[in-house]
């Protein structure tokens, strides 16, 4: 749920940025309609795009708090089904030292990936399709 709220909240972006070239556009046509309609949904879609951000964040944190929990416990088990050979062998505070270590990184993994990674992807990728659809040379550029 908070990835959809990430792709929605940066696709939203990406229509903001659009409803601004609408707005310019009006303006150098002389279309009064045009730029009046997108100059008072722009508040209204910027409003929106801060509120899905924070459900993202409400979310997101939801699953911040689960992932260490969830990562220790499965890890935990796993351990759990080995012999007492092989702990002594390998310094059970040592193991367990390990399993804290990735319930940190999973934790860390979790808020790099829906607020860093998808922020960044989803907005690069619209904009190479926009890009793509108004010259494809320009698009294929993007990508290259």
């Amino acid at each position: 749920m908070a990835i959809l709220a990430v792709a929605v909240a940066a696709t939203a972006g990406v229509a903001l940025r659009l409803m601004i070239e609408l707005i310019v556009n009006g303006i150098e046509n002389n279309d009064i309609q045009t730029v009046v309609f997108y100059s008072l949904m722009y508040p209204v879609a910027y409003f929106f795009i801060a509120f899905v951000w924070r459900i993202s964040g409400v979310i997101g944190s939801f699953w911040l708090l689960g992932a260490p929990k969830e990562t220790t416990d499965s890890l935990s088990q796993y351990s759990s089904y080995h012999s007492h050979g092989y702990f002594s062998d390998r310094f059970a505070g040592s193991l367990s030292n390990k399993i804290s270590n990735v319930a940190r990184a999973m934790e860390e993994f979790v808020a790099t990936f829906l607020w860093s990674f998808l922020e960044n992807v989803i907005p690069l990728v619209l904009t190479a399709v926009i890009f793509w659809r108004t010259d494809w040379t320009v698009g294929a550029a993007l990508l290259d």
